[in-house]
């Protein structure tokens, strides 16, 4: 008899200790963490011809922990809003539509840390005829846009050519008209430039007849200093040479 009451307390004991220690576990257990929300990422349109396969491929978003890949069927235009999905290793199937028409394909990549990514892929499906008359279209367009742009191509190279030889044109004229210059010389002079050591005749073919002259004499030779708008120019010893030369 004490040894049937005595159980009865421990058996009652631990009763009352499970019930305790899973009702406080259960208080202190932390909820566990949201999944993350899915990315939706809808593909550009794709267009297909009846009776010829199409590849369709996801991006692998996010690298290396994929788990698997979900492909929805075919489904024709307007789809159910919720596409039976059946499972695949493969981020690449081909579907091969039997008739015209809209469809659209759902994949859904499944990540190992509970990411999942679904594509929504819109197909234009054309019959054998239309994408035909489709393709040679497009070819006809290509054809067109390269014939403008070689046209382009020789309009340009045509004014580049008129350009060049109009620019030599003028150096021989006036390489002719000054023989002592050398065919770096006359470029500078014809772009206008100025330098140390270009003659007076040089300057004023390069940049017209100056503004004003002054002259100086201090007792060894005159000396010039030829005004343009923009720079001054010096000769020092009267010798036809640019000595210096000064721009503001």
């Amino acid at each position: 008899m004490k040894l049937s009451r005595v159980a009865l307390i421990v058996v009652g004991t631990l009763v009352v200790y499970c019930i305790v220690a899973f009702t406080m576990a259960k208080v202190a257990a932390p909820p566990p963490p949201p999944l993350p929300e899915p990315l939706y990422i809808s593909v550009p349109e794709v267009f297909a011809t009846e009776g010829e396969p199409t590849k369709l491929q996801t991006q692998h978003y996010y690298g290396s922990s994929l788990q698997s890949v979900q492909w929805s069927e075919a489904l024709s235009s307007p789809p159910p809003s919720s596409p039976k999905l059946y499972s695949s290793d493969y981020q690449a199937l081909n579907y091969t539509f039997s008739k015209p028409g809209s469809y659209e394909v759902i994949a859904k990549e499944i990540y190992v840390y509970g990411e999942v990514v679904q594509y929504t892929f819109h197909i234009q499906v054309q019959s054998k005829e239309e994408r035909a008359k489709y393709l040679a279209e497009q070819k006809k367009k290509q054809e067109e846009e390269e014939a403008k742009r070689l046209k382009e191509e020789r309009a340009e190279a045509a004014r580049q050519e008129a350009a060049e030889r109009e620019y030599w044109g003028s150096l021989y004229a006036m390489h002719e008209k000054h023989p002592g210059w050398s065919k770096e010389e006359c470029e500078r002079v014809n772009e206008h430039h100025i330098w140390n050591g270009m003659t007076v005749e040089m300057m004023k073919a390069s940049l017209g007849r100056p503004d004003d002259v002054n002259v100086s004499d201090y007792g060894y030779g005159k000396e010039y200093q030829f005004c343009y708008d923009w720079c001054f120019l010096y000769d020092d010893n009267d010798d036809g040479i640019i000595d210096a030369y000064q721009t503001y």
